[in-house]
């Protein structure tokens, strides 16, 4: 994890506990150790890099207790929020200050004080793909085993539903923008942009590893070679 100011979390197997997250400054001096005794699934740092959040999570034969654990930099005093039996895979702290958590289960916000803003449980849903910007949670549910009914659910940053979409056939990755409220949808041979209001789609050939956003521009990176897609705003 990574803040903006150059701050960046690593966790690591540890001798001296089941794991260790070994905290370093923008000049590569170390700051800061936190060991855990369960296992760490996810990690992030606020912008400002001041507060880490380290996700937990611990078995006990088929049953799973997490947690995500809030430390501001420099003190000792960490708060520990309960996650219950869902498996936390993934944590970022957005534009407004809040912490998104993603769960195999749930999506659940935090605010900077660990306090709940709202947590979303899936229901029937499976979730097979995610990514979080510093504004928008965009999900890929799976409709049925096969994988080829998907829902599109994208929520802000204090958990409420911005829209939803509900897409035929195969969907191969998910971004959410960090400037518009849109998403990008990835498929074998296209990438299509969804708001509330309009879809738009683009066709391409070749084998598309990434997505990524510049500056509001999309750019399609494939072996060897990318190429920018403008969408109409």
């Amino acid at each position: 994890a990574v803040g903006d100011n150059g701050t960046y979390a690593v966790a690591h197997r540890n001798p001296e506990a089941k794991f260790a997250v070994d905290i370093y400054d923008s000049s590569f001096r170390h700051v800061e150790r936190i060991f855990r005794e369960s296992y760490v699934s996810g990690l992030a740092l606020d912008k400002s890099g001041d507060y880490v959040a380290v996700l937990t999570s611990r078995f006990d034969n088929w049953n799973v207790s997490s947690e995500v654990s809030i430390l501001r930099v420099g003190e000792e005093e960490m708060r520990s929020v309960s996650l219950g039996s869902r498996l936390p895979i993934f944590c970022r702290y957005l534009k407004n200050g809040n912490l998104a958590i993603v769960c195999d289960t749930a999506v659940v916000i935090l605010s900077e004080n660990g306090s709940t803003v709202t947590d979303i449980p899936l229901g029937s849903m499976t979730l097979a793909k995610f990514h979080v910007s510093d504004h928008l949670i965009a999900l890929v549910c799976s409709e049925n085993v096969l994988g080829n009914e998907n829902r599109i659910v994208v929520y802000n940053a204090v958990g409420n539903a911005m829209f939803t979409s509900v897409l035929d056939g195969k969907i191969s990755g998910v971004t959410a923008s960090d400037v518009y409220d849109c998403v990008y949808i990835s498929r074998d041979s296209s990438i299509e942009r969804i708001s509330a209001d309009e879809k738009q789609d683009v066709q391409f050939s070749g084998n598309m590893i990434q997505v990524c956003e510049i500056n509001g521009r999309v750019l399609l990176c494939f072996p060897g070679s990318a190429f920018a897609v403008d969408f109409e705003n």
